[in-house]
């Protein structure tokens, strides 16, 4: 299918990644139909940022992470209520994603960990839920850990 994207413009995605969204992510609940959309690094790899995608408003494109990728020990608990409405998962067929806020200052670039982004990716079944976990914070700043993540891979990429 091809769609229109704010950033990217027309690219085609393929019908089985539509993530569908039954109750709409917070702030756009009318919409239901994304897709996770970006462009590789110039060696090939995804890129650390992303950008969940409305299929039905080419203007609603958010700018979200997986947390995991700058921390490691992101482990949010979550009501098994909330998890069951996206079919059988586990370990291997769970994605998480955190929503990115940034200011007009680049060194304020947040991410809410309270609230993540939860993908079955068997079944792209998607939701977005309130972690239980107190230590989590809706903003949580990621400037100077998005900063180092690019700095170690440019010297592993030297090696």
């Amino acid at each position: 299918m091809k769609v229109n994207t704010k950033h990217f413009g027309i690219v085609e995605i393929d019908d089985n990644k539509i993530i569908n969204f039954r109750n709409g992510i917070f702030g756009f609940n009318e919409y239901k139909e994304f897709a996770i959309v970006y462009e590789l690094t110039d060696d090939g790899e995804i890129p650390i940022i992303n950008w969940l995608q409305s299929l039905e408003d080419k203007n609603i494109a958010i700018p979200i992470m997986n947390p995991i990728s700058i921390l490691n020990e992101y482990n949010p608990i979550i009501e098994d209520e909330l998890i069951n409405q996206l079919g059988d998962c586990n370990e291997s067929n769970v994605a998480f994603y955190t929503v990115i806020n940034a200011k007009k200052d680049v060194e304020e670039l947040f991410t809410n960990l309270k609230a993540p982004i939860i993908i079955n990716t068997d079944t792209f079944l998607g939701v977005q839920v309130m972690v239980e976990n107190d230590d989590y914070p809706i903003r949580f700043n990621i400037y100077e850990m998005l900063r180092n993540a690019k700095k170690n891979s440019k010297e592993v990429g030297e090696v």
